[in-house]
């Protein structure tokens, strides 16, 4: 009997008689007297260049995540210290914080240093198209025609939710060999040499110093040991080994039992407090509305269906079924673990594959005859929607329709990262105690050195989370954290924390020192930093396109906060700068006209009207609303002074 490995393809052409192979049974199952329908090696060449030219495109993206800054910054700290546990400089540090993560960002920083964001993101990049073409390979995708290819545009879509510089990253990495190479043993039936072994250990001492998914490795590699005792394949015994391996490489780090509890805690706080953070919520609700959620819950049914297509088809690797059901329930319990899906579900949709595609059926024509076809079909298909997909990226529309605040370009946005301000902020050398939201204090926090930021992203702890969550809107919350921590500066961004802005703008405690069109620098009069800077009018508009949504809102929000404050100067002279803008959103627009009319204001009006010729209609609604508000306001601006 051929070993597993010499096994010949019933459908590989070289290997058999002449219309035997894979051409004569497309061949013979055609329906007679119609065209014939022939997969085309060239054709599914083309179509795979165009799905990598796509995952390249969505590669190809400004950075959105929060936690990046702060892992170049430990990073800088390990460095400079040569501590794997750099002394904490937060005013409020977590409680329970374990620095498992010391391995990512070494290699961040030594990126950063080498090439700034292009270096890191270079870095991503080469992991992502690791990790597809690896998942890929896993799930058979890559001989599976166009099904396989349009298995892979829906899996793309759903990876590029997690396409931010995290350390995550190198997780999925690291789960997907894993995966695969625990797989392959397990078909295969080879001996675990320890060689073998060692190869799987070194992955996982890798991954434990990495990211908080290496707990999945000792799971996974148990669920092999038990799957192979339940079968009876007398080969147990090399997977306790690999399993005993592992168990132990997972806790070769620096923190040894303590990187175990901070993965359990970490589990623990999403259990209580998932909910208010929006990646950690389950892919449901208000995320149905995104087109791009749907896909995951289309290829989520797609694993499920082979999973039970397995089973009937006599399937008996326990190991393939426990994996995928990991996958489906992981996936499903939050938005953050979609790529979980694939790489936890490629042995089930690799096995459904190969049996439905890839062998001839015993009295199973009909079946051949449909498989042939939908081959034929979907590989062009596969190849269109690519095409379309990139054309779409390429438009600069595409991000904006699944709720990403991103863009093309290997570098930062001013929305996403208060750089404009940290250019302001280092010539000063500011080093004052700051109050800001995750993403903007992690930034500022590696561009000023000596600055100290009250917290991060780090969230350990449901009643730290919530008093900071809560104290980025609520004026009160804030002021009990500022008689505590006495504050020096906070950077707060338009929109989430409005009302804070405007209860601080009137307190004479308070100065408003900076603005841009996404957030705001407030300064605490009686702080030593305060004397260190120049106050300077607001730039409202500097110019953004304000068409693109991560613009547009914070636009409106302006125009909201100056009317809440009745500021009419702040207002006239926003409206007057955004006037520069190509594009207006109809709210911003709305909002002015709204307001003249409320205050019988005819200079404010002719203001807003101004704006009109340039406005952009966010809902169908929005037309007709504005429409009416210009006609009354043109009643009121052509009253006499």
């Amino acid at each position: 009997m051929p070993s597993p490995r010499t096994r010949a393809d019933p459908l590989e052409r070289s290997r058999l008689p002449p219309g035997q192979g894979r051409e004569g049974l497309l061949e013979r199952n055609q329906p007679r007297g119609g065209p014939r329908l022939r997969e085309s090696p060239s054709i599914e060449r083309a179509a795979w260049i165009l799905i990598g030219i796509l995952l390249l495109l969505l590669l190809y993206r400004t950075w959105q995540g929060p936690d990046i800054f702060f892992h170049l910054h430990m990073g800088r700290q390990i460095l400079k210290t040569g501590s794997l546990s750099p002394p904490d400089l937060v005013l409020a540090p977590p409680t329970g914080y374990v620095n498992i993560y010391w391995l990512f960002q070494v290699m961040v920083e030594i990126s950063y240093r080498i090439g700034e964001v292009f270096g890191v993101s270079l870095l991503m990049v080469a992991a992502w198209v690791a990790i597809v073409a690896l998942w890929a390979r896993a799930a058979s995708l890559l001989r599976s025609g166009g099904v396989g290819m349009i298995l892979a545009i829906g899996g793309i879509l759903i990876l590029q939710n997690r396409f931010d510089p995290r350390p995550e990253v190198f997780s999925y990495l690291l789960l997907i060999l894993m995966v695969d190479r625990l797989d392959r043993w397990a078909r295969d039936g080879v001996e675990l040499t320890w060689r073998r072994i060692a190869s799987v250990g070194l992955l996982q001492l890798l991954w434990t110093n990495t990211h908080g998914f290496f707990a999945l490795g000792p799971a996974l590699v148990g669920i092999m040991a038990v799957s192979s005792m339940v079968q009876g394949r007398g080969r147990s015994s090399g997977w306790l080994k690999l399993l005993a391996t592992v168990s132990v490489a997972s806790f070769l780090s620096p923190h040894g039992v303590d990187g175990w509890r901070f993965v359990l805690d970490l589990w623990r706080f999403q259990g209580s407090m998932g909910w208010a953070i929006r990646e950690t919520r389950p892919p449901t609700g208000d995320f149905l509305r995104i087109w791009t959620v749907q896909v995951f819950w289309a290829c989520w049914a797609a694993v499920l269906l082979a999973s039970v297509a397995n089973a009937f088809r006599g399937e008996r690797r326990i190991h393939l079924f426990a994996f995928a059901a990991a996958g489906l329930y992981l996936s499903a319990s939050s938005v953050r673990n979609g790529p979980l899906l694939l790489l936890l579900g490629a042995p089930a949709m690799r096995s459904f594959l190969e049996r439905a595609l890839l062998e001839k059926k015993p009295g199973g024509k009909r079946r051949a005859r449909l498989s042939s076809r939908v081959r034929a079909v979907a590989a062009p298909a596969a190849g269109l929607i690519a095409c379309a997909i990139s054309v779409w990226i390429l438009s600069g529309t595409y991000h904006g329709t699944i709720e990403a605040r991103t863009q093309l370009g290997l570098s930062l946005t001013p929305y996403t990262y208060p750089t404009k301000l940290a250019d302001w902020l280092v010539p000063a050398r500011f080093a004052g105690r700051i109050f800001a939201n995750p993403a903007d204090a992690s930034y500022l926090q590696l561009r000023l050195p000596g600055a100290r930021i009250y917290m991060d992203q780090r969230f350990m702890r449901a009643a730290e989370t919530q008093t900071f969550l809560t104290a980025l809107a609520d004026p009160s919350a804030f002021r009990r954290l500022h008689a505590q921590y006495r504050f020096d500066a906070a950077v707060l961004l338009l929109g989430h924390s409005n009302d804070l802005i405007a209860s601080l703008e009137s307190d004479p405690e308070w100065t408003l020192a900076y603005g841009d069109l996404h957030r705001v620098l407030l300064l605490n009069a009686r702080s030593d930093q305060a004397a260190r800077l120049e106050r300077r009018p607001v730039r409202y508009y500097d110019g953004e396109d304000l068409s693109l949504p991560p613009n547009g809102w914070p636009a409106i929000q302006w125009v909201i906060l100056r009317i809440g404050e009745k500021n009419r100067a702040e207002l006239g002279e926003a409206l007057r700068q955004f006037g520069g803008a190509k594009a207006i959103p109809s709210p911003l627009i709305g909002y002015a006209l709204q307001y003249a009319l409320q205050v019988r204001d005819p200079a404010l009006a002719r203001e807003a009207r101004q704006l009109h010729p340039k406005m952009i209609v966010l809902d169908r609604r929005d037309r007709g609303d504005v429409e009416a508000l210009m006609r009354q306001a043109a009643r009121l601006a052509s009253a006499p002074p």
